[in-house]
């Protein structure tokens, strides 16, 4: 803290010409002053403890960020594990999934197959019966042409016995 001599204060402005009573005032206003001031000066003891408390309340905030930051690890960490069990648990899912679809395929092709022989047997029998009924159509056709050729010569032999014979 400063110390302030009044005394040697006052003596000072007295001998440069001022009244007593004016140096008195003068010295009075100043002390005032200082003693106003004087409890708003930090001493060094001041400095320093505030200083401890800062580098304590920075030390706090360090220890805090550490452990927040373990914590943020240990909680990426359990994250991680669980979107790997997550993503392992989905893509099982998917291979029956897709197992349960490549076997419905295989399912629908084997009846497809099923059907196309099916099909394929009415087919090649419709083919056998039309054939076997083009042949008996034929037959029929070929001993009704037999029996109109055979009228029509029997009609022309008539005609030429109803005609008059010719003499050269």
């Amino acid at each position: 803290m400063l110390t302030f001599d009044t005394h040697v204060f006052v003596k000072r402005l007295t001998a440069v010409g001022m009244s007593e009573p004016q140096a008195e005032a003068v010295t009075s206003i100043i002390k005032e002053a200082q003693d106003l001031a004087a409890g708003e000066l930090v001493t060094k003891a001041d400095l320093r403890d505030t200083r401890d408390e800062l580098k304590a309340e920075i030390s706090a905030v360090c220890t805090e960020l550490s452990d927040v930051r373990t914590e943020l690890k240990a909680e990426i960490a359990d994250v991680r594990t669980e979107l790997k069990a997550e993503i392992a648990a989905v893509r099982t899912e998917l291979k029956a999934e897709i197992a349960a679809v490549r076997t419905e395929l295989s399912d629908v092709r084997t009846e497809i197959k099923a059907e196309l022989s099916a099909l394929r047997f009415e087919l090649k029998a419709d083919i056998s019966a039309m054939r076997s009924d083009m042949r008996e159509l034929e037959l029929r056709m070929v001993i009704k042409l037999g029996g109109l050729i055979v009228g029509i010569a029997g009609l022309l032999f008539a005609a030429i016995r109803y005609l008059p014979p010719s003499y050269p």
